[in-house]
């Protein structure tokens, strides 16, 4: 125990020294472990904020997929629409490559031949111009300044809640930039111009670089991500969709042609004649603007002789031959012939029939329908009978004798009148007396300040007969030409519409010059007798409805209104005859067209019609108007106790007198005007070739031209005249087309001596002409005449409208669209349903790599 003691003692300082080396080691092991967990500290905190920079890389590579994808698919669409634009073009200039690819021999249904190569030119041109829209938008990306610029950053941030607050962390930025397009070695041409190549883009690079500053450190770490396009595998479900759509069929648009070439079978500026034979127009519309005679060229000559009219004309006298007014560039008809023929210098141009017949189709002028020369042997007929007639006038002329004129609706500016002898005009259908319909709408219900100048009516002044099967809607009133007044010159208006004898019942009213005038109770026809149609009950006017002149309030309205009257108790001188008190001065009408047709109406059922004398004066029995009704049974019932439709003045027809109050089937004007403006809209869209509002169809001269200047900044017209002039081009299928800057003769098989392939003995075409077409016997035409000057038909022809004759030219002649300044044909996609992967997340883009750049 001593020793044990004792050896403790000998130790005790060793002990101590051991101790203290073990709080030493101890402590020193403390430090260390403290040093070593604070490096790892560090080190944690650096990897977590460079963490934190490759995040914001990878947060900007996705910002750049998204925009670039969408991007991609933006011009995607823009190469789509811009190729197929492109191919249309280039199918419908015809260019070779397409030779042996599309039929265009039927242009309702053009075929494709090789599908395959027809979707290789396609794809082709799809790639061209999808490739070269995207280096476009490549070079605006890098462009200093631009989105894609490197100097500009963007933040990554994220919201926390704390303690109920939102707290926004900064989780660093990115900046983007395109490196490089990846080109291959495949380049694609423009089938337009194939020295035009672009390389094809393979794929596209973009480095992404994001930033974190953690106190005064700022870490960077950046992505590269490499995004391929337009990848044509599609076995794979990751790969994208093929973008070039599928062309299967290539058609002909039929549906927007300019209107001139629609349903037109004759155009002209000027005026449409025909001699020595019939023009039988069997489909189509035939429109003229025709010549008005004007007194000092801008204002209508309304005394000038229906002769100085152009319009549709049925046969030529020698005076109309030669007349420069109805000829082009200050040249007659006859010579402007003879210049182009000259073997016509031995015609006989004197006196001539004409005739048209058209089958399916308006005729539409500005001026006048009428037949000028006709004899018995060879008697001149114009026949509309399923179309409708839009004229000034339709007229027979005085030389015209044994015309016929057949015709369906009529609308008319002016007049419908016969001045020629054995003559007969039918309104609507009169063959086998079926009850088939027609109408006559007078427009122009006359203006009073003007003196009735150009109010509508229908006259027989001939004896002729005039048939009407239908209705009547008539705005003005015929004239006695033959009086006038002594101050202003004006023919006196007689208040009756529908008229026969001309100023037969103006020489009537002067039977009653010598005679005394009777009692007031007796009422003498010479004296004007204001009707009062509010005292009118029953529709069947008599005497209490008329107020007597001769009262002295009346006399005294005459007098200050410059009218002539008889009073009670003196005679009328010679030189102031009772017409001027039955018609009064038209510079101050008193009394208006229904109180005259009123009187008149009065007249003849108290003073004329049990008098020969006197009827014979008015002779309406040449005049038959009819129209139908059904009877319980179904059948048609012709009538004639009134007049079907409404006029303002009397109607003197089927050996009576018809007044606008109880003589018509409606009891007013109102459906007059309803029909004046239905029909005058329908004029106006027939002309609309040469007018833009109806009113300008009673001009002197087209508003509109049908040519332009060839400035493709301003267009006049529907014609360009600068395309291929004067030369006759012929399609592939035979059917030519001609823009002469000259007179055209069509003769046979030949246009201007140039022998053209006919089909079934037709020509077949489109011919536009800045001087006359002229139309020899026997001719036969499909398509369409144009003329700026007249169309003249020296014999019977065959014409018609052939809207399969118009669209196959259309489409395999270029030249045919640009001279109508139209783009005729339409590609179409039938199957342009793009090929695509049935996948809801496919994209316009792939990613190919994405790695971080070392």
């Amino acid at each position: 125990m001593c020793k044990i003691r004792g050896y403790f003692k000998n130790s005790n300082g060793s002990s101590l020294a051991m101790v203290l080396f073990l709080v030493f080691v101890l402590s020193a092991t403390a430090l260390a472990v403290m040093a070593l967990t604070g490096s790892e500290l560090v080190m944690s905190t650096v990897t977590s904020d460079r963490s934190k920079a490759l995040f914001a890389a990878q947060a900007g590579a996705e910002k750049v997929a998204q925009k670039l994808d969408t991007q991609v698919g933006k011009i995607q669409d823009e190469a789509r629409v811009t190729s197929s634009q492109v191919i249309k073009k280039a199918i419908d200039d015809r260019l070779p490559v397409f030779n042996e690819i599309i039929d265009t021999t039927d242009s309702n249904n053009i075929k494709v031949l090789k599908e395959k190569e027809l979707n290789d030119i396609y794809e082709a041109e799809y790639k061209y111009q999808f490739f070269k829209l995207l280096l476009d938008w490549i070079e605006q990306q890098t462009a200093a300044g631009g989105e894609w610029d490197s100097t500009i950053t963007h933040g990554v941030q994220h919201i926390v809640t704390k303690e109920g607050k939102d707290v926004i962390i900064n989780d660093g930025s990115f900046f983007y930039s395109l490196i490089r397009p990846n080109k291959s070695e495949k380049f694609y041409s423009s089938i337009v111009d194939t020295t035009l190549q672009i390389n094809e883009i393979s794929s596209i690079t973009v480095k992404s670089t994001g930033e974190y500053k953690s106190g005064k450190y700022t870490y960077k770490r950046s992505i590269l991500a490499e995004f391929s396009l337009l990848t044509e595998s599609v076995n794979d479900n990751s790969e994208i969709p093929i973008i070039y759509s599928k062309l299967t069929k290539v058609k002909v648009n039929k549906d927007n042609k300019p209107e001139i070439l629609k349903n037109k079978a004759i155009v002209a500026r000027k005026n449409i004649i025909s001699v020595s034979g019939t023009v039988n127009i069997e489909k189509g519309n035939a429109i003229c603007f025709g010549y008005i005679p004007t007194t000092n060229g801008t204002d209508i000559d309304y005394n000038a002789d229906g002769y100085k009219y152009g319009g549709f004309m049925a046969g030529m006298t020698r005076d109309t031959w030669n007349d420069t007014n109805l000829g082009h560039d200050n040249k007659s008809i006859k010579n402007s012939i003879i210049d182009a023929i000259p073997s016509m210098s031995d015609f006989d141009f004197t006196n001539l029939p004409g005739s048209f017949n058209i089958q399916e189709g308006n005729a539409i002028t500005a001026a006048y329908i009428h037949t000028l020369y006709s004899n018995a042997n060879s008697p001149s007929k114009i026949n509309i009978q399923k179309g409708d007639v839009y004229a000034r006038s339709v007229k027979v002329e005085n030389k015209a004798h044994s015309s016929e004129v057949n015709l369906k609706n009529v609308i008319l500016t002016d007049d419908l009148r016969i001045d020629s002898n054995n003559s007969t005009v039918n309104i609507g259908k009169w063959d086998g007396g079926e009850a088939g319909e027609g109408m006559i709408v007078g427009l122009n219900p006359g203006d009073s300040a003007s003196g009735y100048d150009t109010s509508s009516a229908v006259i027989v002044s001939g004896d002729s007969n005039l048939n009407i099967n239908g209705s009547l809607y008539i705005g003005g009133t015929t004239y006695f030409n033959e009086y006038k007044n002594i101050t202003d010159n004006k023919m006196y208006f007689s208040g009756i519409s529908v008229l026969k004898s001309g100023s037969l019942p103006a020489e009537a009213f002067r039977m009653w010059d010598d005679i005394e005038v009777p009692s007031k109770e007796e009422f003498p026809g010479n004296i004007f007798y204001l009707f009062d149609n509010t005292r009118d009950k029953n529709g069947v006017p008599d005497a209490d409805d008329y107020i007597y002149v001769n009262d002295p309030i009346e006399q005294q309205k005459l007098i200050s209104a410059g009218f002539n009257y008889k009073s009670k108790n003196e005679s009328q001188s010679d030189e102031s005859t009772t017409v001027q008190m039955m018609m009064g001065s038209q510079t101050r009408p008193l009394f208006n067209i229904l109180d005259r047709a009123m009187h008149f109406k009065w007249i003849w059922d108290n003073f004329w019609k049990d008098d020969v004398g006197y009827y014979s004066y008015l002779n309406s029995g040449d005049i038959k108007i009819a129209y139908y009704e059904k009877d319980s049974d179904g059948n048609d019932i012709r009538k004639t106790d009134k007049v079907k439709g409404w006029c303002f003045g009397a109607v003197a027809a089927n050996d009576t007198v018809y007044g606008p109050y109880g003589g018509f089937t409606e009891t007013g004007n109102e459906q007059y005007y309803i029909e004046k403006g239905m029909r005058s809209l329908l004029y106006r869209n027939n002309m609309n070739l040469f007018v833009q509002e109806f009113e300008q169809v009673m001009d002197v001269k087209p508003a509109k031209s049908l040519t332009d200047n060839g400035s493709a900044s301003e267009k006049k017209g529907l014609i360009n005249t600068e395309v291929r002039p004067d030369e006759i081009v012929v399609s592939k299928s035979g059917i030519f087309l001609l823009n002469s800057s000259h007179n055209v003769v069509l003769s046979g098989g030949q246009v201007n001596s140039v022998d053209i392939p006919r089909e079934d003995g037709y020509l077949q075409g489109i011919i536009y002409s800045a001087g006359d077409i002229y139309v020899g016997a026997g001719t036969k035409f499909k398509g369409i005449l144009i003329a700026e000057g007249n169309i003249v038909f020296l014999g019977g022809a065959d014409i018609s409208y052939d809207e399969n004759v118009v669209d196959i030219l259309l489409s395999e002649e270029p030249d045919a669209g640009r001279l109508f300044n139209y783009n005729a044909s339409e590609i179409i996609l039938s199957n342009s349903s793009i090929k695509t992967i049935k996948k809801p997340n496919v994209k316009n883009i792939k990613i190919t790599s994405w790695k971080e750049e070392k």
